[in-house]
């Protein structure tokens, strides 16, 4: 079973919903969201996810859903445009979303 523990707490479920459906993930970040983060450079400035891999398919239509891929195909965060808008905790649950909406997985359990 693998350990969930050292994964962002904002991206925590998704990554482990995205494991039980079968996506192999290995580095994520929940993007920066205090003041703190940014000093520290403990995070990115956005949320993303990389996975060993995405389907062809997923990868053509992940800007239909507001996604961006990069890194060679392997991994997806926010268009850049959505980047910059509103809160750190709207984003993040946008982005959520729009990941769950593209992989049909489940919608966030409350």
């Amino acid at each position: 079973m693998a350990d969930y523990d050292e994964i962002d707490p904002a991206i925590r479920q998704l990554i482990v919903d995205l494991n039980a459906a079968g996506y192999t993930t290995f580095s994520s970040c929940q993007g920066k969201r205090s003041p703190e983060d940014f000093e520290s450079g403990s995070h990115t400035d956005h949320a993303f996810i990389s996975f060993e891999e995405i389907p062809v398919g997923l990868k053509r239509n992940a800007w239909r859903y507001g996604l961006s891929v990069y890194n060679g195909g392997m991994s997806i965060c926010p268009e850049y445009s959505d980047q910059r808008q509103t809160t750190y905790t709207q984003r993040n649950r946008r982005f959520e979303e729009r990941v769950r909406r593209l992989f049909k997985l489940e919608p966030k359990p409350p």
